[in-house]
């Protein structure tokens, strides 16, 4: 039985670590994936290396307890240690409380796989080391080419992992490629929005972390459809979410005739406001390039005072 502090971490080809939500831990077994167990308790950290994972993945492990240390800072590590694949050591399954007898079926279960389809397998990880070369040497275009080769192969033996991991690392690629030169800052200001909005100290600070986000889609907005992006989407609708709910709970405190009557109310009318933001997006590009943030920040958030306004 797992421990119920239990707490799972995965590396991403961003060389981000992400907490993972499940309660089936054996999934995570593949031998393609680079995994952290974090029993709270006991303060320490397990970063367990599946059998095949790409050189790329296992790169990441030199600064993952930077990174971890970074992105999770109220979770403290005594000690970090670091397993290969059937080489757990016994307090890694006191620890955790994952079953030894479960985890090696399942291990073994993946070696039948690798020997049943031993010549695939083969050709499949002289290409992962092909695409993890381009990778590192940024030839992007390149490394999803090789990819989109191994998920053929993948696909053909049916190995939903092998296929699952190479749409992740396509997914890197094509960030990478799209957005080289704004891909690190988009990363690192999700990263600030994500601290603020689980730090909140009450509910007021979501009015000002909403505007944030509205001026972070619109600098980034077109690399926001990438993939590997998906996780800074979800942040931003949580964000408006929560935004709508605190305006929800705001409306209840008026009186009805304190709100004016529907016939009263001004329908939104869009081209009147649309050369204001226009004229302010343009202002705020100017003032991106001679990199005045603080300009930037002042007109983006008049666009949004000027959208809620006018409920657009």
């Amino acid at each position: 039985m797992q421990s119920q502090d239990l707490k799972v971490f995965k590396i991403f080809y961003s060389g981000e670590i992400k907490q993972i939500e499940t309660t089936d831990f054996l999934e995570l077994f593949s031998s393609v994936n680079v995994i952290g167990f974090y029993p709270v308790a006991q303060k320490r950290l397990y970063i367990w290396i599946g059998e095949n994972a790409s050189r790329t993945l296992k790169n990441y492990i030199v600064q993952f307890r930077q990174t971890f240390t970074d992105d999770y800072p109220n979770y403290r590590v005594l000690r970090y240690i670091t397993i290969e694949s059937e080489a757990e050591p016994f307090d890694f399954f006191q620890n955790t409380g994952i079953s030894k007898e479960d985890l090696h079926t399942q291990l073994t279960t993946e070696k039948v796989k690798y020997t049943e389809n031993a010549e695939t397998l083969a050709k499949i990880n002289i290409l992962k080391d092909e695409a993890d070369t381009a990778f590192e040497n940024k030839d992007y275009e390149n490394a999803i080419t090789t990819a989109d080769k191994i998920i053929v192969l993948a696909e053909a033996i049916n190995d939903e992992s092998i296929i699952k991991d190479q749409n992740e690392f396509i997914a890197e690629a094509e960030a990478r490629a799209k957005a080289k030169n704004v891909l690190k800052d988009i990363r690192e200001e999700k990263k600030n929005l994500n601290y603020t909005f689980r730090n909140m100290k009450n509910e007021e600070e979501i009015m000002d972390l909403y505007q944030e986000s509205k001026i972070f889609e619109q600098k980034y907005g077109d690399y926001l459809d990438l993939p590997a992006l998906t996780d800074v989407v979800e942040l931003i609708n949580k964000i408006e979410n929560e935004y709508k709910e605190y305006q929800a709970r705001s409306q209840v405190q008026f009186a009805p005739e304190e709100l004016a009557p529907p016939e009263e109310q001004k329908p939104s009318d869009l081209d009147s406001i649309l050369p204001d933001i226009n004229e302010l997006r343009e202002k705020a590009n100017n003032a991106l390039e001679n990199r005045k943030l603080l300009s930037v920040y002042e007109n983006f958030k008049k666009i949004v005072r000027i959208l809620e306004e006018n409920n657009n």
